[in-house]
């Protein structure tokens, strides 16, 4: 903040393997974790995650901490999202790879009903909600933005049904407009107003 930037942002790794070549391994806090500390010593810098891998954990608490950011930072969060790729990670935590997909849109549709409903009557094909009081609901209405990560015509069909937006991730100008284009037949097939929200990473 005292820089003048205006946002910050933090990534999502549980376990990572070690002979991996990746930035994020060693003194890595958890995110969600970090998001919450961060939320209580800042006043005006936006916050976001890029991205929180869904399949990592159980969606319901995931939705509350999140809420609970945006409570906590008065509105500032934008929530990045994806499927992940590393597939010793998902062995490691007990999640079938093959799920992730499946997995994500799940908690994609939880999320917003959580977010969004005092009592949300939902039922997937993992979760069912009825009765059941979510609290906190965010501040900003009807919720944060959601974007959504990733590079594949499922990130984008993701993006069409789930999201605000799409959050693209090293890309240079040309691939940047040639999933923007995707995103915006999917986004249009999809029968969704308005345009999507986009951010480079």
């Amino acid at each position: 903040e005292e820089r003048g930037l205006d946002s910050v942002w933090v990534t999502d790794h549980v376990i990572v393997p070690q002979d991996m070549a990746v930035i994020y391994r060693d003194h890595m806090l958890d995110p969600l974790a970090v998001l919450a500390w961060l939320a209580g010593i800042t006043r005006r810098i936006t916050l976001g995650t890029a991205v929180v891998i869904l399949p990592y954990r159980s969606p319901i608490p995931v939705a509350k901490l999140l809420a609970s950011v945006d409570v906590l930072s008065g509105g500032r969060l934008i929530v990045g999202a994806a499927i992940g790729w590393i597939e010793r990670e998902f062995e490691a935590l007990g999640v079938p790879m093959a799920e992730r997909g499946s997995r994500s849109d799940e908690a994609l549709k939880l999320f917003r009903a959580l977010w969004t409903q005092e009592v949300p009557d939902l039922q997937t094909r993992r979760y069912r909600l009825q009765g059941m009081k979510a609290s906190p609901l965010p501040v900003q209405k009807p919720h944060p933005p959601l974007l959504i990560g990733g590079g594949s015509d499922g990130a984008f069909r993701r993006v069409a049904q789930h999201g605000d937006g799409w959050m693209a991730t090293s890309l240079d100008p040309d691939a940047f407009r040639r999933g923007q284009d995707a995103v915006l037949q999917r986004w249009k097939d999809a029968g969704r107003e308005g345009s999507p929200l986009w951010s480079l990473r």
